[in-house]
């Protein structure tokens, strides 16, 4: 397995309940293009590695350029947790030694803050935004057997079990999400 060998997983798969717009939330336009295209375009341009969507609620195939893999979320109502393991299910059998974890609702997440996670070594890295962690978060394969199978937590979930080893890397940009109509114009 290469050592370096590394993927890019957006989740995308809620429901986007609080949203409340005329579309789904992840099909919101920020500037004439759909809040998940800019999240998968950001992870693209970071030049990770590959590139997969998990899907779920809402239809998004359409949204999701040639090249990047779709991976549907038969438990998608388990939370970002479940969503998580249909990704690793479709990835552990590739040669990926570690995944670099976004939401899909985080279109102003800068390509660079995508590669300064990955770049930084370390079996679990997270993204700091003025002191806050927030996606992206890098999972090495050797922490995916210790990640939870229900709920919204995914890294969360391994920071106080792996505080030890637990990277911060501070980043510039917005860790803004767009949970409701308001927050397209933020």
């Amino acid at each position: 397995m290469d050592p370096d060998s590394c993927a890019a997983v957006l989740l995308a798969a809620g429901p986007g309940t609080r949203f409340e717009g005329p579309t789904p939330k992840l099909r919101a336009e920020i500037g004439g293009i759909a809040v998940l295209r800019l999240s998968i375009d950001a992870a693209l341009k970071s030049n990770i590695g590959r590139v997969y969507v998990v899907t779920g609620a809402a239809a998004l195939g359409d949204l999701i350029p040639v090249g990047v893999t779709e991976i549907p979320a038969d438990r998608w109502q388990d939370g970002q947790a479940a969503s998580l393991q249909a990704a690793l299910s479709e990835i552990s059998s590739t040669v990926v030694s570690s995944i670099v974890v976004g939401l899909g609702d985080m279109p102003r997440v800068s390509a660079e803050a995508w590669q300064a996670v990955r770049r930084t070594e370390g079996d679990l890295v997270v993204s700091t935004y003025h002191g806050l962690r927030r996606p992206p978060v890098k999972i090495s394969r050797s922490l995916w057997t210790e990640l939870p199978q229900v709920g919204d937590a995914v890294g969360r979930s391994l920071f106080g079990t792996h505080a030890a080893s637990l990277v911060e890397v501070p980043v510039s940009g917005d860790d803004g999400d767009v949970d409701v109509v308001g927050d397209l114009h933020r």
